[in-house]
């Protein structure tokens, strides 16, 4: 599938990467590993076939994510230093004359803060209940689902190691500009991001990718659901900016590679099965 020849590539691309760079240590196992399980199950359960070995095939990218994700974390600042903060806030000031999230963050204080950290919150409840929601749909859609938001992943974490950056609310020169005011949730969801972010997880905003991914995906099977989660989602994708996550440049390249994903994945389906949009 898609995604599969994504993250084979994407693991092959980082593998060679720390062997030429003699920088590889006994953790970067976890990328062959993965790959072999993968593989495994690509063969075990082929497209088309049904039972829990397809369940499983489907679901291990999840598992993947995770460790890919947290892998990167300590595996980017051994292949290199440098970071991609200086750029990505040089795009912002030659569009808005300073950082975007520097701009609005006086305005984002108090409730307007407790607000965008609650819909922040809604982010992995959002994609992982599109993938659980698709187990009961029926035709491809749980696999095109399950592949597309893979494949988001998978180019997501392409980025991360392309163009690691911390985002302004921990990149020095701008972090030193910024306020924060808010309640409990500002708090609770300020302690998860800090705990949770493994520091080069900012290009492109995978939390606008996925977030799109799912509204878009979820219009073709029930407009109804799509009405409800509109809201929602376009709170989470301003919770980037808004919370001063991200730069404007990498929700773009979240949007756009959210909705190539959706293009690759289920919005096939949706066409060969005669479906509206």
């Amino acid at each position: 599938m898609i995604h599969e020849i994504a993250y084979l590539t994407v693991w092959a691309a980082l593998a060679v990467a720390f062997v030429v760079t003699g920088k590889a240590q006994a953790f970067d196992l976890v990328l062959p590993f993965q790959a072999v399980v993968m593989l495994f199950l690509a063969k075990k359960a082929p497209a088309g076939t049904k039972g829990l070995w397809w369940q499983a095939r489907l679901w291990f990218p999840v598992a993947a994510i995770n460790i890919t994700y947290f892998w990167l974390g300590s595996a980017i600042p051994r292949l290199r230093e440098w970071r991609a903060d200086a750029a990505l806030c040089a795009v912002d000031r030659f569009f808005f004359g300073d950082c975007l999230a520097v701009l609005v963050s006086p305005h984002v204080q108090g409730w307007s803060r407790d607000l965008l950290s609650g819909a922040y919150l809604l982010y992995f409840p959002l994609w992982v209940g599109l993938l659980l929601w698709s187990y009961t749909r029926p035709g491809n859609f749980q696999r095109a689902c399950f592949s597309g938001l893979a494949l988001v992943h998978a180019l997501g974490f392409l980025g991360y190691a392309l163009f690691p950056a911390a985002g302004p609310f921990s990149y020095a020169p701008l972090a030193e500009q910024l306020t924060a005011t808010g309640g409990w949730l500002t708090h609770f969801n300020t302690g998860i991001v800090h705990r949770g972010c493994n520091g080069v997880d900012v290009f492109p905003s995978l939390h606008t990718a996925n977030t799109l991914f799912v509204l878009l995906s979820s219009r073709g099977f029930s407009k109804k659901v799509f009405h409800i989660l509109l809201i929602p989602c376009l709170l989470v994708i301003s919770a980037t900016i808004g919370l001063q996550y991200h730069y404007a440049l990498d929700v773009l390249a979240g949007a756009v590679l959210g909705t190539t994903g959706w293009l690759l994945t289920t919005r096939r389906v949706y066409r060969k099965e005669g479906r509206s949009f």
